[in-house]
């Protein structure tokens, strides 16, 4: 049976003293997180004092403790280009690999940010940069979804404007957007239209939800808040059920509603969602519940061939529940990243733990690929089976 690896940074604020010899991050929440050739880089979010810009890089091509990970600050690479202090925003990476882009999000400032918070940031030569691929850009928004497909074209979706994005200067004022958002970082064009020029089952428009790219070039999008605008200046928010699964199929244009079965996990909001090795399976992990002072640290898996859910059995000692956070797949292994104790919270200092499941285990180490695993560890190498 396939399994795959957990590991959590937890937000430990006490338990890491900042006299160390990599990098300590400040933690944050509803930051932005990509991984590129072997690095993780996570950007941005809520920070203790307010919205920060940091950027912080994890190398996963060599093995370690969880305890200590080997964070290297690139706050500094900024020199005098000013990088956006964003949060609730996306990030995706460049086709050739070599960069990544940030784009949207708000911050606590309530500044007006330039070419909506879109900016590049070179991995090789250690450099942002505003990119000069401004035309038809979107407005600004936050809490939106991002995916991209191999061919380097970035899908975004959802989202809405407020105060925090530069969309009004009144704090009773929001607006949720319908359309459907394009960039390619190939031809470096940016594309917008409403999904109700699409064709199939529209879905409304959401915030707070994950979407993940299935291997086939579909979309899926997850949980998160469901949006109807009621007039010029408001909108309601009601909890998506997670058996609710709209699929926008990015060949044809086309949306799906697809009424996930099996055992679904509850409604949740600024969760995380990883697509498994098998290009088929999507992995969730953690969120926000309807109640504000409860959170979530369980697992669950949608096989997209049969639109089931199943909820693994989970043994050992698990992560703190948590939203806002971010999650990587990286050598077969699930990096969670920093977190929120409760909505809209600043949040801390980051610490890797290992946890064990019947047939998922969360490790206190991290392999990469091609390293040797102990023996008891060789045989559960494997990404989670979707018939788990």
């Amino acid at each position: 049976m396939a399994r795959t690896t957990f590991l959590a940074l937890l937000p430990l604020i006490s338990l890491i003293p900042y006299l160390v010899t990599a990098a300590n991050p400040l933690g944050s929440s509803f930051q932005a997180a990509v991984l590129i050739n072997n690095t993780i880089y996570v950007h941005g979010g809520e920070g203790v004092s307010g919205t920060i810009s940091n950027l912080y890089s994890l190398d996963t091509s060599q093995p370690w403790s969880t305890a200590t990970p080997p964070w290297t600050d690139l706050t500094p690479n900024a020199g005098t280009f000013t990088v956006p202090q964003t949060s609730f925003h996306a990030m995706w990476p460049a086709a050739d690999g070599k960069s990544f882009y940030i784009w949207g999000g708000g911050n606590d400032y309530y500044i007006t940010q330039t070419q909506s918070d879109f900016a590049q940031y070179n991995v090789i030569a250690g450099t942002w940069s505003l990119p000069s691929a401004i035309s038809g850009m979107p407005v600004q928004k936050r809490d939106l979804s991002v995916v991209w497909s191999s061919s380097g074209v970035a899908y975004l979706w959802g989202g809405l404007g407020d105060m925090y994005t530069g969309y009004t200067t009144s704090n009773s004022t929001k607006y949720i957007f319908p359309e459907m958002t394009t960039f390619d970082t190939t031809k470096l064009i940016w594309n917008v239209f409403n999904v109700t020029n699409t064709t199939g089952q529209v879905p409304p428009p959401r915030v707070a939800h994950t979407a993940t790219m299935l291997s086939n070039g579909q979309m899926v999008i997850i949980g998160g808040l469901i949006g109807t605008q009621l007039n010029e200046t408001s909108i309601y928010l009601q909890y998506a059920p997670m058996t609710n699964i709209p699929v926008f199929d990015t060949y044809t244009t086309t949306w799906t509603l697809h009424n996930a079965t099996g055992n679904p996990p509850v409604m949740r909001r600024y969760g995380s969602a990883v697509l498994s090795s098998d290009g088929l399976s999507i992995i969730i992990c953690c969120g926000g519940t309807q109640s504000s002072k409860i959170q979530l640290n369980d697992v669950a898996v949608l096989d997209s061939r049969t639109w089931a859910w199943t909820q693994p059995a989970i043994s050992g000692t698990l992560p703190t529940p948590r939203l806002g956070h971010s999650a990587v797949l990286a050598n077969g292994q699930i990096i969670v990243l920093f977190d929120a104790t409760r909505f809209l919270a600043r949040r801390r200092v980051p610490r890797l733990r290992g946890l064990r499941c019947s047939r998922w285990f969360i490790s206190s180490r991290q392999y990469p690929i091609n390293h040797p695993l102990p023996r008891s560890l060789a045989n559960r190498r494997q990404p989670i089976s979707p018939n788990v």
